[in-house]
């Protein structure tokens, strides 16, 4: 039985999720705290799954409960609401929380976003890789890429284009704006899925703030080795998204294949290479973005990249232009390990594309041959 803690000052909050959720009572084993100090003492006597906190609490308020669940167990899904939008609230939520809900929220909101984050998390079986999972709120930003931003930022006629093409090319910066603008404090009406319309809906000084937010790593500390794999990565997922884009068969999808691709190896950033591990990069990536919201699809992709067959999206899709182009990505650079990441012939042709990889393999040598020109 799964165990969830609703947090919230005001009774008649809690007296109403009591009733709501009272025949999920089965699946579901619930506590409630009217504090936060009541709640980090009944997570100190015992973990639990998930935590949904109110924000704006006296005392100890939702965002500073959240940090010291995450030390105390990472393994547990941190979720925030509250009926504040001021934007260095949101920043401090997000923070610390995996997901951010706005006040009031409809409770078979609440409900299925409990549900898909249990879900997600139960795919992760290794116990250390859950936790450093949990512990991750924030990815580190390529150091090159941080720096091109702030100085982009503060120009007076950068646009939402010049923004978001930076961003693009950056896992970590991407992963999280998308994390943040398809929060229901933003009250997206569709997901999200394009970096430049996310870059549009936040506006330029949150995304600063939140740029500055995400460097958590001490540059200092960086050697040369760490930057490079890290540099590695942002070039290999640039050059997957853009050819994702340019073989996407559904043309309302290209925004949504080129994040996609851009995030598939996001668990990476996640897992030491060197570190024998249960699980992969894959489900670790989809883990991790799935809590944190991130459209279904986007999710799909991070976790079947490699083994498009196991997933549930039909056509030429998403999912198979981010398999297609990561491993058409793999052979243009010629990396170590390309030769264990091949196109799935048996897929394509269940998915009647087997006609047309010659004509990716042209897109995806265009796509290469002008990131080589850009360098």
């Amino acid at each position: 039985m799964k165990q969830i803690l609703f947090v919230d000052d005001e009774p008649l909050i809690l007296d109403g999720l009591r009733n709501r959720f009272r025949r999920r009572r089965r699946e579901w084993d619930m506590s409630f705290a009217a504090s936060g100090d009541e709640a980090l003492q009944m997570l100190r006597e015992a973990p639990v799954d998930v935590v949904v906190t109110d924000m704006r609490m006296p005392g100890m308020d939702g965002a500073s409960l959240l940090q010291h669940v995450r030390d105390l167990h990472p393994n547990t899904v941190r979720v925030v609401l509250s009926g504040y939008t001021e934007r260095e609230v949101v920043l401090r939520a997000i923070s610390v929380a995996h997901q951010a809900l706005s006040k009031p929220c409809p409770p078979q909101v609440l409900e299925a976003v409990i549900d898909r984050a249990l879900k997600l998390r139960g795919v992760i079986s290794d116990w250390d890789l859950s936790e450093r999972i949990g512990r991750t709120s924030r990815l580190p930003p390529a150091p090159r890429v941080y720096g091109e931003l702030t100085r982009k930022l503060e120009q007076p006629r950068t646009t939402a284009r010049d923004i978001a093409h930076i961003v693009e090319r950056d896992v970590a910066m991407s992963a999280k704006v998308l994390q943040l603008v398809n929060s229901s404090f933003f009250a997206p009406r569709v997901e999200i899925a394009s970096v430049e319309s996310a870059v549009t809906r936040l506006g330029f000084d949150l995304v600063k703030n939140l740029v500055l937010m995400l460097e958590v790593f001490d540059k200092s500390g960086m050697n040369s080795g760490e930057r490079d794999l890290v540099e590695d990565l942002q070039e290999h997922a640039l050059l997957t998204a853009r050819i994702a884009w340019r073989i996407i068969d559904d043309r309302r999808e290209p925004a949504e294949a080129f994040a996609a691709a851009l995030l598939h190896d996001v668990g990476k950033l996640i897992i030491d290479p060197e570190d024998p591990t249960k699980t992969g990069h894959e489900r670790t990536g989809a883990c991790l973005l799935g809590i944190w919201g991130l459209p279904d699809r986007i999710v799909e992709a991070a976790a079947f990249h490699h083994m498009p067959k196991e997933g549930a999206q039909e056509g030429i899709g998403v999912l198979c232009a981010v398999h297609v182009a990561d491993a058409l990505a793999y052979e243009l650079s010629g990396a170590e390990d390309h030769e264990h990441v091949k196109v799935d012939l048996e897929y394509l042709e269940s998915v009647g594309a087997s006609d047309r990889l010659d004509s990716w393999k042209a897109a995806a040598d265009e796509c290469y041959e002008k990131m080589k020109a850009e360098s």
